[in-house]
């Protein structure tokens, strides 16, 4: 009997399961560059104590806000795809888990992207969007990936600092 862990082992040999842990990869380094950018969360909400310490969080909302042209950069079939299809949000409902097909709220449109970006993950790594099960579940899973990693990529190709960011100490 394999053990849980050598079970994810096996797994992550799966072409597609390499896909999701680029994913991963490619998401964690792009926060790490956004709060290296100074793109991070200032204060919590409330009254702030200049000795209490924070979370460090990435602040996607005002990189999508500061960073708004480059929606006209991102691969039109991408743009398409995720406005057609978007990741949906895993909900509770009278006590069951389900799923909300509701579109976020946000700042324009690439900020709308960004959100989107940020759903794939958390579908991904709550471990509800993995791919398995049906044909064209997985299809979806990848393609859902696919255009995270390519609308995180146009931010590098568009933006010098955070591509900068991104790389050190990988390269």
């Amino acid at each position: 009997m394999k053990s849980p862990i050598q079970t994810i082992e096996q797994l992550v040999k799966s072409e597609d399961y390499a896909r999701m842990i680029a994913f991963y990869f490619f998401f964690s380094r792009f926060e790490y560059a956004l709060k290296r950018a100074g793109y991070y969360v200032n204060a919590p909400s409330g009254r702030r104590s200049p000795k209490r310490e924070i979370n460090a969080e990435a602040d996607w909302p005002r990189y999508g806000r500061d960073k708004s042209a480059f929606a006209a950069k991102i691969d039109p079939g991408v743009v398409k795809l995720l406005k057609d299809s978007p990741p949906q949000k895993q909900i509770v409902s009278n006590g069951c888990l389900g799923w909300s097909a509701a579109l976020p709220n946000a700042d324009g449109d690439f900020d709308f992207l960004l959100l989107l970006v940020r759903r794939i993950r958390n579908n991904l790594f709550h471990g509800e969007k993995c791919p398995q099960g049906a044909e064209e579940d997985v299809t979806r899973n990848v393609a859902l990936m696919d255009a995270g990693l390519s609308i995180m990529q146009s931010c590098l190709d568009e933006d010098d600092d955070l591509r900068r960011r991104f790389l050190e100490n990988l390269e």
